[in-house]
């Protein structure tokens, strides 16, 4: 009974330490697809009040495919486009940074549930 309970109690701070290190992992993607979003943002032409068009964002779908990629984010492409119809939130007729991070950190957290 006690090498049972050694061997439990081992497996469960394995197990704990897996998943602390999946948490940090996520945390560290977030934080990088949040840096490169606003990083993707900056480079094309926004209106006065900092919301760019749908046609302005589709521009960097090849970059925001490159970072999934490097990434090994499960996505479909459409996906990506299916994204920008919807991340305009506040329903203005553009998205603005922070409506598009949220879109792409959507995407990259649920890619494989999008999927059919």
């Amino acid at each position: 009974a006690l090498l049972t309970g050694v061997i439990t109690e081992a497996m469960f701070e394995k197990n704990v330490l897996r998943l602390q290190e999946d948490q940090l992992e996520r945390e560290t993607s977030r934080k990088y697809i949040g840096d490169m979003c606003s990083s993707f943002f900056r480079q094309i032409t926004t209106n006065e009040n900092g919301e760019a068009s749908k046609e302005e964002l589709l521009q960097l779908l090849p970059k925001v495919q490159e970072m999934f990629q490097s990434l090994n984010v499960q996505y479909v492409k459409s996906d990506l486009v299916h994204m920008l119809d919807v991340m305009d939130t506040d329903g203005s007729g553009a998205i603005n940074k922070t409506e598009f991070c949220r879109g792409l950190l959507h995407v990259a957290e649920h890619g494989e549930d999008m999927q059919p």
